[in-house]
């Protein structure tokens, strides 16, 4: 079982730091995150400012625009060690552009 963001939050947000953003695909642990832009252009991978227990926001350290791109930045950074961040990734299409939310 492949296990997204849930994609309607009580409180959707459309600022790509916010923790309810609506763009957001899937959690890898608990600072990364995967993430399509507002205009469906890229792929970005986030890392939470923080360490919990505080929030802090999120923060863009990669873009792709292929799903290679995001699975040679994911694998170098230890990230497909998570199974269901490898599952999630699987399905994505190939060019961020295709992406369509859930």
């Amino acid at each position: 079982m492949v296990d997204f963001v849930d994609p309607k939050p009580l409180h959707s947000s459309d600022r790509e730091p916010d923790e309810h953003y609506q763009g957001a695909i899937v959690k890898s642990g608990e600072r990364w995150r995967i993430i399509i832009c507002r205009s469906g252009l890229q792929f970005i991978l986030q890392k939470r400012s923080t360490k919990p227990p505080n929030k802090g926001i999120w923060i863009g350290q990669s873009y792709c625009t292929t799903k290679d791109g995001l699975f040679g930045v994911c694998s170098h950074l230890g990230l497909l060690s998570d199974p269901n961040t490898e599952a999630v990734l699987t399905t994505l299409p190939e060019r961020a552009r295709d992406y369509r939310k859930k």
